[in-house]
């Protein structure tokens, strides 16, 4: 090759690397601009869900040093700029992945307003679950929402939602009873919780009434729990019981709102009285036959009467201790009880 030759390669390689540096360069540029614009969503998103949790700025940053690759940075309390998997549970990192996904819907499908969600809430704690369901009807009330799930209780809590917003009407629920590759999925409409109970009982399933109120008894407990602070001792497994919940529950009852504890005292006792029906035909245990279908449906009449005392028809959800104004209300806003 000759000299000649040589100069022209020359200049056509840095010419090329130029216009691909220039490129790179460009293209950093571009998508370090639209991580700008995400940015304010995915922190809002955030926040809304771990709400008054210490959770600050969220950046994505693309990283110069490889390729195709970004970082995710968080504010956490006084840490500044960390790597969210240095303080976040497996919930909180899916949570953020949920507020990431999210973000990028509200950017780049907005001529095209679905959302299909399957099953993102698996590992999200139940107290966070309920704030997915805000998130989704505050942020994309005007998207068609396209969701599935395993979770029955949250199933529950989406319904509920839809009530709280006056849009049911606008919602199908449904429910996969099974599938296979010739006929594809086989649906039936979605039934909820005390629903399903109500038809066991007329079916005279008792094990299958008691089962299915015991687990509600255990999900309501737990939720109200959290909802009006009450402590409770810590398990590693974070599986708690009726025997876990029940009693701290009423002892936090008796110490905010003693007067509503007293005059609504017999719902508490009913249940106390009749919760036994609940361990008997769960459990393995030889006796259980002998419970009667009326001594089931009294036990499903005693958790239905405790969950509706502290569950608000209007806005379809429970009520929420609030300590700086000393109230319980529900999320409307309308005062319950005012506490000690």
């Amino acid at each position: 090759m000759c000299h000649c030759q040589v100069r022209a390669k020359t200049a056509a390689y840095r010419e090329m690397a130029a216009i691909y540096n220039c490129f790179v360069s460009t293209r950093r540029a571009e998508v370090q601009r639209i991580y700008r614009d995400l940015e304010s969503d995915i922190k809002r998103f955030f926040q809304f869900l771990h709400q008054g949790e210490g959770y600050h700025e969220v950046r994505l940053e693309v990283d110069e040093d490889r390729r195709a690759s970004t970082e995710i940075k968080m504010n956490f309390y006084d840490r500044t700029q960390e790597d969210p998997r240095a303080f976040n549970s497996e919930g909180h990192l899916d949570s953020l992945g949920l507020c990431i996904f999210l973000a990028f819907v509200k950017r780049f499908n907005a001529g095209f307003p679905l959302v299909v969600l399957d099953d993102v809430v698996s590992s999200i704690d139940s107290g966070h679950r309920q704030h997915v369901c805000g998130l989704l009807f505050k942020e994309f009330g005007d998207y068609q929402l396209l969701i599935t799930t395993h979770d029955y209780i949250w199933f529950d809590e989406l319904c509920a939602h839809q009530r709280a917003h006056k849009r049911e009407h606008l919602f199908v629920n449904l429910q996969i009873l099974d599938w296979s590759l010739d006929g594809g999925l086989r649906l039936d409409k979605y039934k909820p919780q005390w629903t399903r109970i109500e038809e066991k009982l007329g079916d005279a399933d008792k094990t299958g009434a008691a089962a299915e109120t015991r687990k509600t008894l255990e999900w309501f407990l737990y939720e109200m729990c959290i909802a009006i602070e009450t402590p409770v001792a810590l398990r590693r497994d974070v599986r708690y019981t009726v025997n876990d919940l029940y009693d701290p529950f009423v002892g936090r009852v008796k110490k905010l709102v003693p007067d509503v504890y007293q005059s609504n005292i017999a719902i508490f006792q009913n249940l106390e009285a009749n919760g036994i029906f609940g361990n008997l035909l769960v459990h393995n245990n030889p006796r259980a036959g002998n419970a009667s279908l009326v001594e089931v449906r009294n036990f499903v009449s005693a958790v239905r009467a405790l969950h509706d005392l502290f569950f608000c028809d209007q806005c379809g959800r429970f009520v929420k201790y609030h300590r700086s104004a000393k109230e319980i209300k529900c999320r409307r806003g309308c005062i319950m009880w005012e506490t000690k």
